[in-house]
């Protein structure tokens, strides 16, 4: 009996000499440079997955197995610690800026300058962190990479571009200057562009996009194209992405029995109709009986309509190459995106390319020609795409999509906005869209000599485009069906 309390005793005790040996540890992780506080510094113990970040007062608090135990500290932009528990002093991790942080160079107004000299607020992204993403508009890649950058897409359409893009929530767009030339504050202009023809690119979001006047009241976006290594090598490169969109939400219908019955629902709960008197049904048996014996069939406008899903494919070939005498980078760029529409008359076509030749043609003295530029085509039906989702969502199931079920004759709607035929380009008509684009520059860049870092620069830049609209309004008919002489009486539309 004395053995077996003693081993109870022990079973109790075992526990809490486990607990005796973890100790809660607490502390602060601060920069070594100005001892500024770090919040969101991952504090992990190594070997294990148990961690911790700092709080906003760069404090963190860890449970720890055993003084023995060692912290793996990391920040973005500082170099990883590894601290021994029972080294820290006084609670306090001091991290070390890395240099490569400190010497990235950045892209200002007009020039370059070293990170840690840069006083305005900039943020930099490169081709690589853009690219990332695989998406069909340079603008949604950007899309929380950049803070301060606040990009709202509001609708996926093909060839639309249609986002809100600001920085900091000016209502005033940002300026956007590719290779130093203003192109003007449209946001179409970058997403337009091929994201594999993009070296790098800089936000100046206050005081540092003054040097851009009125213009860059909203900011400035700088847009550095790749001008070609110099490392004596070609290198070609291939790329195919293919991808498929799909809804996130569609709403969808209901037959034509159940629609009957919902209305009717909708009828008798009608508080304010059925106060004194219950009002009679919208819908009664006899209403119902044709599409309960299967008479008639449910219109379902959402599947006659609408795919599932949408196909878009981008391909990317291009060469870089040269020495420390020439370089170069060709690009070229070919995107399909698909609609949702069942017909296939909805669809965007898009052609980049750029040619970009660098030449040290002496001794200071550098020669560049910039020559890039995009076609476009979208084609789409006549009747916007808005209001085909309007009509078609609104569509009831009682209405018949063809006259007589027959699919020559496609029946009268409401407003005439029959879904089968104004998705159809060859019955209600089309609108083509297309861009042509063209931009050339010429620069000569002269590094006066005796005077470090001062240069000379004359540009010369062309700039080219042209836009053509074409809309055609289709005639076509509609009709009913007179089932007593078995013939179908047309409506005309667009007359």
């Amino acid at each position: 009996m004395k053995k077996i309390k003693y081993l109870l005793i022990l079973f109790f005790l075992f526990p809490l000499s486990l607990l005796a040996q973890q100790t809660i540890i607490s502390g602060k992780v601060m920069d070594l440079a100005d001892g500024a506080t770090l919040p969101g510094v991952s504090v992990q113990i190594k070997g294990t997955t148990t961690g911790t970040v700092t709080d906003i007062a760069g404090k963190f608090q860890l449970t720890i197995p055993n003084s023995n135990a060692i912290l793996q500290v990391s920040y973005i932009g500082y170099e990883t610690q590894e601290i021994a528990v029972k080294t820290i002093k006084g609670g306090t991790i001091a991290l070390k800026p890395t240099s490569k942080g400190l010497d990235e160079v950045v892209v200002v107004g007009y020039g370059v300058q070293k990170r840690a000299t840069v006083t305005g607020s900039i943020a930099t992204l490169q081709n690589k962190e853009i690219i990332t993403t695989k998406n069909e508009s340079v603008v949604n890649m950007l899309t929380g990479k950049i803070p301060g950058i606040r990009i709202v897409q509001k609708t996926a359409e093909p060839g639309s571009f249609n986002n809100d893009l600001n920085i900091r929530g000016f209502q005033t767009p940002p300026a956007i200057i590719v290779d130093g030339i203003i192109e003007g504050n449209d946001q179409g202009i970058i997403a337009k562009m091929d994201p594999n023809e993009i070296e790098s690119l800089s936000v100046l979001k206050d005081g540092a996009a003054a040097i851009y006047g009125i213009r860059a009241a909203g900011g400035a976006i700088l847009i550095t194209t790749k001008k070609g290594s110099k490392n004596g090598q070609v290198s070609i490169n291939y790329s195919v992405n293919e991808a498929v969109q799909t809804f996130l939400g569609m709403p969808q219908g209901v037959s034509a029995v159940d629609y009957m019955m919902l209305t009717n629902e909708k009828t008798k709960r009608d508080f304010a109709n059925n106060f004194v008197n219950n009002a009679t049904p919208a819908y009664s048996y006899a209403d119902m009986l044709p599409w309960l014996n299967g008479t008639n069939k449910s219109a379902d406008w959402s599947s006659l309509v609408f795919k599932k899903t949408a196909n878009q494919i981008i391909h990317n070939l291009n060469i870089d190459g040269g020495n420390e005498k020439i370089s170069y980078f060709f690009n070229l760029g070919y995107q399909k995106q698909d609609g949702v529409f069942k017909t296939g008359d909805l669809n965007y076509n898009k052609y980049n390319f750029r040619s970009n030749v660098t030449v040290n043609v002496a001794k200071g003295l550098k020669a560049q020609i910039l020559t890039s530029g995009y076609m476009d085509q979208k084609n789409q039906p006549y009747t916007q795409e808005y209001t085909i989702y309007k009509y078609t969502w609104n569509q009831i199931p009682t209405n018949p999509i063809y006259a007589n079920n027959n699919p020559l004759y496609p029946a009268v709607m409401p407003d005439n906005m029959n879904p089968a035929v104004i998705t159809d380009d060859s019955k209600g008509g089309t609108q083509v869209a297309k861009n042509k684009s063209f931009t050339s520059q010429l620069n000569l860049t002269y590094n006066v000599p005796g005077i470090s870092g001062l240069t000379a620069r004359a540009l010369f830049n062309v700039d080219y485009g042209v836009y053509d609209f074409n809309q055609i309004k289709s005639a076509y008919n509609l009709y009913t069906y007179d089932a007593v002489n078995d013939i179908y009486l047309p409506q005309p539309v667009n007359t």
